[in-house]
């Protein structure tokens, strides 16, 4: 027979092992620890009687003869408390009636209901895509109850394991693994709770925050206009709220787009974090970055010719405008400029400035790489945005005057060495820088004041004049430098003797004075006879008297290089 029982044990440990089926139970009679009777109310119920209570005390089967119909078995017919009892009780003692008048009664409890098992966790669980979730460090207990007999044993199976009796301890789970666990549970009457199921999986994974600038940004510096979008992942049980500060204002949930452009110039911190739907929280990340409001600053420079000149910009044909700008921060991303307000170009390299209108008008701003733009108003001169000039493209007028002694013959300018030249300029605009003269193509002499040239016989005088844009007037001219007098010429009326050494004339001796110059010819002669005072010559000379005479002829020509010559005789 003991052989026999353990083929049976064997035989049924080893279809629990390979079976999940409900371990079968059997309705059952049973008895408390206080005495009371349960009955599986399924079950045939057979009265007997004994005059022992010893257990192997003869027990009669008791008969209905008034029931007989409904008896052995009897089936209890309500559920919970059933009593059966005979009228008047007697003492056990006094073998009489106990007054006043009580029944004997009996008590069996009927139980016909199965018991309830719940789960109890020490975590709340969240509900996605019909999968519950549970964070770390899960621990289960199983909770049963029944209203009659009490509970007799709990079973678990986890994972289509065998079912196993729950004894009570608290079950641990793994990340990341998906669980099924069936459980029911029996009372003490063999009544069996339906099968119960769970399905959960455990999420210890901590959820994972990107952080996107919308807006205009360089690395970690962003402009008035950007706003910071948190996007949270969390592969298991999604993500829950996502929270953040700033500085060191108070946490906020994250809900839209966070506008950082609102905060001031300067450094700042973002921080922020996500808690996933089963508790496992991120840790704190931080996002230093500065806000940058500062456009850039812009710097116009004419390149070549330019002048400021009584609060009037002047440029010329050549003059090329260019722009630069600084940024301290993000750096300058592009300069816009325009002629018209209107057409905006991109500036890349300095441009030439348009030469077919009088006063030249540029407009132009910066922008930087986060989006800041040099502020200016397209209506006022007075911004530092905004550049004017006039554009003077007519080079000066060169003047020239010779001071006396001068004289223009036919086609040719006359001068002495005493002549001076004096040079000058007019400009309508921007005004006469320097003026600047060659003589017959040598060295450029910077003019500053009247010249003269000794030099005889003809030159070429060059005049170059800038003015303060650097157009160039020039002109030439011609002069020839006469430093010969004239030449003097005496005739006497009368055929002249020696006497002793001495040039001697009659009376009545005529003198005539001629002079020639071959240059300017000869303006005046003047002529001094002995210490009289000198006189024009208009005529020829008489000479009436005896006596010695000197006479001193002067010819000057017309540029007055002049002559003297001195003549010494005597007339008898």
């Amino acid at each position: 027979m003991k052989q026999i029982v353990i083929i049976i044990l064997i035989l049924f440990m080893g279809f629990f092992s390979f079976s999940q089926s409900k371990i079968i139970s059997h309705p059952q009679i049973y008895k408390d620890t206080t005495g009371k009777i349960f009955v599986n109310k399924s079950l045939p119920l057979y009265f007997k009687i004994s005059e022992s209570i010893e257990p192997n005390a003869q027990r009669k089967l008791l008969i209905s003869h008034t029931t007989p119909n409904t008896t052995n078995p009897v089936y209890l017919a309500n559920e919970g408390l059933n009593i059966f009892y005979s009228p008047w009780a007697v003492d056990t003692v006094s073998k009489k009636t106990v007054y006043p008048k009580q029944n004997v009664s009996f008590e069996i409890y009927a139980d016909s209901k199965p018991p309830e098992t719940k789960i109890v966790n020490n975590l709340t669980s969240y509900d996605k895509s019909d999968t519950l979730y549970f964070g770390a460090n899960l621990k289960i207990t199983f909770s049963s109850s029944d209203n009659l007999s009490g509970i007799s044993q709990t079973y678990i199976s986890i994972n289509q394991a065998p079912y196993e009796e729950y004894l009570h301890d608290t079950l641990i789970f793994e990340h990341g693994v998906f669980y099924v666990i069936k459980y029911y549970s029996i009372d003490n009457t063999g009544n069996d709770e339906p099968e119960k199921e769970v399905s959960f999986t455990i999420d210890t994974t901590r959820p994972l925050t990107n952080l996107v600038i919308i807006g205009n940004h360089q690395a970690n510096i962003v402009g008035p206009d950007c706003k910071v979008t948190l996007k949270p992942q969390d592969a298991f049980s999604g993500a829950a709220k996502t929270y953040y500060y700033i500085d060191n204002q108070p946490k906020k949930i994250y809900s839209a787009p966070i506008n950082v452009g609102v905060l001031n110039e300067g450094r700042h911190v973002l921080n922020y974090y996500t808690q996933d739907n089963v508790n496992n929280v991120e840790d704190v990340k931080s996002y230093e970055f500065y806000i940058d409001r500062t456009p850039p600053m812009v710097i116009d420079e004419i390149v070549g010719d330019f002048v400021y000149i009584n609060g009037q910009a002047y440029t010329s044909g050549r003059s090329q405008m260019q722009i630069s700008a600084i940024d301290n921060k993000s750096g300058v991303k592009a300069i816009y400029y325009s002629l018209d307000k209107q057409n905006w170009q991109v500036y890349d390299n300095p441009f030439f400035l348009p030469s077919g209108q009088d006063n030249v008008a540029v407009y132009y701003y910066a922008e930087d790489n986060v989006g800041n733009k040099t502020p200016f108003d397209l209506n006022s001169t007075s911004s530092n945005k905004y550049f004017t000039s006039q554009m003077d493209l007519e080079p000066p007028i060169v003047k020239y005057r010779l001071t006396d002694p001068y004289v223009k013959l036919f086609d040719t300018l006359f001068v002495s060495p005493k002549t001076n030249i004096i040079l000058s300029a007019t400009d309508d605009l921007a005004g006469v820088k320097n003026i600047t003269y060659q003589i017959d193509g040598g060295q450029n002499f910077d003019y500053a004041d009247k010249f003269s040239i000794s030099e005889p016989g003809y030159h070429k005088i060059s005049v170059f004049c800038f003015d303060q844009v650097n157009n160039m007037g020039n002109a030439d001219f011609f002069v020839k430098v006469d430093s010969t007098p004239p030449e003097i010429f005496v005739n006497f009326s009368y055929k002249s003797f020696l006497s002793n050494k001495k040039l001697v004339y009659p009376k009545g001796t005529k003198l005539f004075i001629a002079a020639t110059d071959f240059n300017t010819g000869v303006k005046n002669i003047y002529y001094q006879i002995n210490n009289s005072s000198e006189k024009l010559y208009s005529g020829f000379l008489v000479f009436s008297d005896s006596g010695e005479y000197t006479l001193n002829i002067t010819a000057i020509d017309n540029i007055n290089n002049k002559i003297i010559k001195s003549y010494i005789f005597y007339i008898e």
